[in-house]
């Protein structure tokens, strides 16, 4: 409805839905008929190019996804609700200290500017990251106007930053500084009311 929370629909599918061209498409009609607007989640790092969010990212960024053959430094199976996660530095097993060098990595959104225009309207932003064993700075910048900066401590549990626009930017940039990245679980971009609904395409999914 017009007030309240979202309705979240999690589309969910084989290499059909690659690129949000499937669910874009009902995503509009959605928001159209019941209020919304913005993409929804997407990954950081991904194998194709989004239709809804044009998306750059430092080169840094690794992508880990249930659909490949799992690494031997990966010693669990928390992929998230996109099936697939990025880090921006490596897996060090536990009994390994990480060392002090501070990594920086970012990721810079932006609507796509042929998608629908409900697509193109973000009034918040959400990252769905952790697991990382030393302090995290992380920084959001809306059209070049920085939002917070802020220092995470450790954590070992999935944690939610949400931050609220006020008024849709055309670009945020999220950069993350440590030594030992999260887990980052994907960027959801949403309107507060209407539908949200994410695109959730697996290469390969029979």
């Amino acid at each position: 409805g017009s007030s309240g929370k979202p309705v979240r629909i999690l589309h969910y599918g084989d290499s059909q839905l690659e690129g949000d061209r499937i669910t874009s498409y009902v995503r509009n009609k959605l928001q159209s008929q019941f209020g919304g607007s913005g993409p929804g989640l997407v990954s950081v790092a991904d194998i194709v190019p989004h239709f809804s969010v044009s998306r750059s990212i430092s080169d840094n960024w690794i992508r880990y996804s249930v659909m490949n053959k799992k690494p031997k430094e990966l010693h669990h199976d928390r992929y998230g609700a996109l099936s697939a996660f990025s880090r921006f530095t490596t897996i060090l097993p536990d009994t390994i200290e990480p060392d002090t060098v501070e990594h920086t990595a970012t990721i810079t959104l932006r609507p796509e500017k042929r998608c629908y225009g409900k697509a193109q309207v973000w009034s918040e932003c959400r990252l769905f990251y952790g697991w990382h064993r030393t302090p995290l700075t992380m920084t959001m910048t809306a059209d070049g106007v920085e939002l917070s900066d802020e220092v995470i401590p450790p954590g070992r549990q999935l944690m939610v930053r949400d931050w609220r626009f006020p008024s849709p930017p055309k670009e945020v940039v999220i950069t993350m500084k440590g030594a030992d990245s999260p887990d980052v679980f994907g960027v959801s971009l949403e309107g507060r009311n209407g539908v949200v609904m994410d695109n959730i395409p697996a290469r390969g999914a029979a």
